[in-house]
This record gives structure tokens, C-alpha cells and sequence, in this order.
């Protein structure tokens, strides 16, 4: 679920970092151009929530998995 929510970045970092840059852009544009991209500025917030869950909490997770 993680990597597919991550897509296409290769690490936790980088998809957070990703979701930041477009939500900083999407804040810097005109109102008709955000209402058309609320869908894209949606799944930012969730791969940026996601992101630091995992980076949080992610080898905790694996290693309960793995015991």
C-alpha cells in the first residue's frame, strides 16, 4: 500500500518532499485554477500524511511484520 501510495518517488523523503512542492505551488495559484486541481491537491495531502506516517512509525511496523 505504501509504495503504491508514493509512486513514482523511491523513497519516503522524496514523496513528502514532492507533495510539499506541489501543495506550495497549488497555494500559489488563482482560485479557478485550484478548483479545477482539488483532486491532485487531495492526493498530495494524503502521500504527504502517509509519507510521514511511514517515516514515523515504518520500521517499527516491519519489524512487528517480521517477528
Amino acid at each position: 500500500m505504501f509504495f503504491a501510495t508514493i509512486r513514482p518517488s523511491l523513497s519516503t523523503a522524496e514523496a513528502i518532499e514532492d507533495a510539499e512542492r506541489f501543495l506550495i505551488d497549488f497555494r500559489n495559484m488563482p482560485r479557478w485554477r485550484q478548483g479545477m486541481r482539488a483532486g491532485q491537491a487531495r492526493k498530495a495531502k494524503q502521500t504527504r500524511l502517509i509519507g510521514r506516517y511511514f517515516r514515523r512509525f515504518g520500521k517499527q511496523i516491519w519489524m512487528k511484520e517480521a517477528a
